[in-house]
């Protein structure tokens, strides 16, 4: 799986990050099948769980050449949505560049504080 082909415009996944070796094999696979350029996007949703690689992941991601990038409503909480009309729970949102330094702790924020937009679900 981390055969370098780099063919992929676009890669989604979704509660991929289980255990601790997952983060950097992730990045690693998405390095090594998304093709470089700027019209190449990666959509992750993810739950947060204590087990999960989310520094790993993040760092490895980092490491490898990527942005990483939340979608937000402008009071700065994560936007998404598994039920209602999209154009109401997407509105106005916008994807902001989150740093190598301050990702996780947005990440964990947004979980723990349950920062989220209002009708997330």
């Amino acid at each position: 799986y981390l055969e370098a082909r780099n063919t992929a415009d676009l890669i989604v996944a979704s509660e991929v990050l289980y255990q601790p070796a997952h983060g950097p094999g992730l990045a690693a696979a998405i390095a090594s099948h998304l093709s470089r350029g700027p019209a190449s996007e990666v959509l992750l949703a993810y739950t947060h769980r204590e087990e999960a690689p989310l520094e790993a992941f993040v760092s490895s991601v980092f490491d490898a050449g990527f942005r990483l990038q939340r979608l937000e409503n402008d009071a700065g909480c994560a936007v998404a949505g598994a039920r209602g009309p999209a154009d109401r729970i997407y509105e106005g949102s916008l994807f902001k560049d989150l740093g190598r330094e301050n990702a996780v702790g947005a990440i964990l924020e947004a979980s723990q504080l349950n920062k989220f937009n209002e009708g997330n679900t």
